[in-house]
Order: C-alpha cells, then structure tokens, then sequence
C-alpha cells in the first residue's frame, strides 16, 4: 500500500490549517477518531514541529502535507517559508534541498548579543560576514550593528533568493 493512500485511509486533512485528524486509528486507540493527530516533538537541534505516528512510524506533519498536496514525498527536505516549524498550511510549506533550508533561519542561538551576521572587532568596529557554500565572505566593517546587518541582509537577499 502506498504512502498516499495509507494516509488517506488514516487520516482527514484541513488545508485550511495543515492539521490532519484521525479518522481510522488503531483498534487500541478508538478514543482518538475526530481528534487532531500527532503532537509537537523536539528535534535533536531543540526545534520543534508536529510527528504524527502511522502504523509504527514517525512522519513529520509538514512531509505529509507536502505528499498530500503534491502527490509525492518532498525531496531531500520540506521547508517552512515563514521559518515556523509548526506551521504546516500547504502554501507555507516548499521543498528545498538542506542547505536552502538552512539558509532560511531567521535567527540562530548565539553566544553574543549581536544579530545574525554580525560580528565585534577589537577596534570597537562591527563586521558583517556571510556563509555561501561553507565559504565565509567578509562583508565589510561599520561603524555601528545597525549598519552591519543592514548589509548582512542585503547579501542575504541576493545570495540566497526566496530563502532569505
């Protein structure tokens, strides 16, 4: 049986909200027909987004949209466009290879209390940087943070398209 059809068979879908809901679970769990299915679960990078088990396996809520309204499994990977993982609506969901996806984080942990991009020197000066297939590219040096991710964006934009 193919994926397409076993999730089908399991599940409604809402393209309104992303969200599926159980139609015909196991005969163990009968409690749940009309409820939402799955639930949100931490990734190993501390992210979350919505699982929904079938038949012994863990599927990702986004994936499963993406083979609903595509008809096929979104290859290598299925990419959240407004950086919500939990956000599964079709029209927010792309496919995209690895490193597209991880172009389109917004923000990352840092140690520092610096916007992405931007960096102190020891002068007092602020330094933009950029990562264009695993290459750092010097940016430029400012006089303020501002001025440095202000330029940060603009190569962001240019380097990386739609998924800025």
């Amino acid at each position: 049986m193919s994926d397409f059809v076993q999730v089908l068979e399991k599940l409604r879908f809402d393209k309104e909200t992303g969200q599926f809901f159980w139609v015909n679970p196991n005969k163990h769990h009968l409690d749940l027909i009309g409820k939402i299915a799955g639930c949100a679960q931490k990734s190993n990078l501390n992210k979350k987004y919505w699982v929904i088990k079938l038949n012994g396996k863990t599927y990702k809520r986004g994936r499963l949209v993406y083979l609903i309204t595509h008809g096929k499994w979104p290859e290598p990977c299925v990419d959240h466009i407004n950086g919500d993982s939990l956000d599964d609506r079709p029209e927010n969901l792309r496919q995209a290879t690895v490193t597209e996806n991880n172009w389109n984080h917004k923000s990352r942990k840092r140690k520092i209390n610096l916007p992405m991009g931007v960096r102190v020197n020891p002068a007092g000066t602020y330094s933009a940087r950029i990562s264009v297939n695993k290459k750092q590219i010097h940016l430029g040096f400012f006089k303020t943070t501002e001025e440095a991710y202000s330029v940060y964006q603009m190569a962001r934009e240019e380097m990386y398209g739609q998924f800025a």
